[in-house]
């Protein structure tokens, strides 16, 4: 799902720089040669759009800053892999109450069981182009 988000964002920012180069090109002129400061200038509503919609391709205000993976490793261990988005405003100290609730949804859809954390650990992954925040927990359910 998160790709689709992605592609049709790509697409929707594709379209506007489309546009936006159409808007910039004018009759018997074109902006073809040496930079002038008229040209650098960003001008018309399509140039504003376009800053816009790459601003909001990149930093989407509305997904969630983290993705969760669950993996049932027997019947009564869970592994739970968080990611966090690479552009995010803000979101930093919200992944413990995160997993937590995860772990709370858990223990309702087991019948009310107890459940514990076993390992919690957070870190960075340093992947191209851009680092990513990561957090893994072992949860066990006690009967």
């Amino acid at each position: 799902m998160a790709a689709t988000s992605l592609y049709i964002r790509s697409l929707i920012l594709f379209a506007i720089m489309l546009v936006d180069g159409c808007s910039t090109v004018g009759g018997a002129k074109a902006n073809v040669g040496i930079a002038t400061p008229e040209r650098l200038n960003p001008s018309g509503p399509f140039s504003i759009a376009a800053t816009v919609a790459a601003m909001y391709a990149v930093i989407d205000p509305l997904a969630p800053n983290w993705q969760i993976e669950e993996t049932r490793l027997s019947e009564n261990r869970y592994l739970l892999r968080m990611t966090k988005r690479r552009f995010t405003t803000g979101g930093d100290g919200e992944a413990a109450p995160i997993l937590f609730r995860r772990v709370e949804q858990i223990s309702q859809l087991r019948g009310g069981a107890q459940c514990r954390i076993v390992e919690y650990s957070e870190g960075i992954e340093s992947s191209m182009p851009f680092a990513q925040r990561v957090v893994r927990g072992l949860v066990e359910v006690v009967r």
